[in-house]
């Protein structure tokens, strides 16, 4: 409890231990060139290292993106883009506030997940940034109805 609670560990945690699993992707994506075009949310480390091929769910980067990030009608962007996998920690499907936050408010594209494989996975389980996965999803669960 002392451990937990003290300074010393806090110090020794890092403070975003997800870069090193976004890192492990790019170079899994650039091993599995036929998996790209993949979607993520934070893009940025595993685009560099899978050599492109990555494609900017936040709609900060990725202008076109973005009115479907503010109107929660993601899913519409996979389908029409033909993107059924994406890669991104964890979290980014397990939080409310990064689901609303993403574009895809509920569980509105969650239920489009036929498969997930962990990519990465933190030594140590922190609150987030723990797990980096390689989410699979079903074409025409995207093309359905736009449950939003």
């Amino acid at each position: 409890l002392i451990w937990r609670a003290s300074p010393i560990r806090r110090a020794a945690t890092p403070r975003w231990p997800q870069q090193v699993g976004y890192y492990e992707a790019g170079l899994y994506l650039r091993q599995h060139p036929e998996l790209k075009p993949v979607g993520a949310w934070n893009a940025g480390i595993d685009s560099y290292f899978a050599g492109g091929g990555v494609v900017d769910l936040d709609g900060l980067v990725n202008d076109d993106a973005a009115q479907y990030v503010l109107s929660n009608s993601l899913k519409k962007y996979l389908a029409e883009r033909h993107i059924d996998r994406v890669i991104d920690d964890s979290i980014m499907w397990d939080s409310d506030l990064t689901r609303a936050r993403g574009g895809y408010a509920g569980d509105v594209l969650v239920r489009c997940i036929n498969s997930k494989v962990t990519l990465w996975q933190a030594p140590i389980v922190y609150r987030v940034g723990d797990h980096i996965m390689l989410s699979m999803l079903d074409p025409q669960c995207l093309n359905g109805i736009d449950d939003q």
